[in-house]
């Protein structure tokens, strides 16, 4: 498999480029219940996930969410790839972690389901393993859904 763009991607810092476009642009409704639907905000310009969808709202903000996270997932198929996103040193787990946290929160809603994929793929690691079961302590909530019968 050519991983030349994995390569060059992980050298531009994907992952964190990616954690930091997801951190400073989805922000959710805090009134609603369950948040499943996905819309740009042109005023505050961010992706607002909320209960449903307004008139006017587009698929566009889903198609960008998918596909940060699609090409994560696309990264991550590599051992570098792995290795970049669960950080070095100081940043360990901390991507994951968050993603992790992005798709506990906005169950209902499908665009966050390729970070299960990367999740995953970073599994394939002993290192990743230990992110997942150790360091951020995932397995407990990741159980808790698939007991949740309201998951996708």
């Amino acid at each position: 498999m050519d991983t030349d763009y994995q390569i060059q991607l992980v050298n531009l810092n994907v992952a964190g480029r990616i954690f930091d476009f997801l951190k400073e642009n989805v922000k959710m409704d805090m009134k609603a219940e369950v948040q499943t639907h996905i819309a740009y905000d042109d005023k505050e310009r961010v992706y607002e996930i909320r209960n449903k969808l307004k008139k006017g709202d587009s698929q566009a903000a889903y198609e960008d969410i998918e596909l940060c996270l699609m090409l994560l997932t696309n990264v991550t198929i590599s051992e570098q790839g792995q290795r970049h996103i669960i950080g070095n040193e100081k940043t360990r787990g901390i991507i994951l972690d968050n993603l992790f946290g992005m798709f506990c929160y906005f169950l209902k809603s499908n665009v966050f389901d390729f970070i299960s994929n990367i999740l995953s793929n970073v599994s394939g690691l002993k290192e990743g393993r230990e992110v997942i079961i150790d360091q951020c302590d995932m397995m407990p909530k990741i159980v808790d859904m698939l007991r949740y019968e309201k998951v996708n």
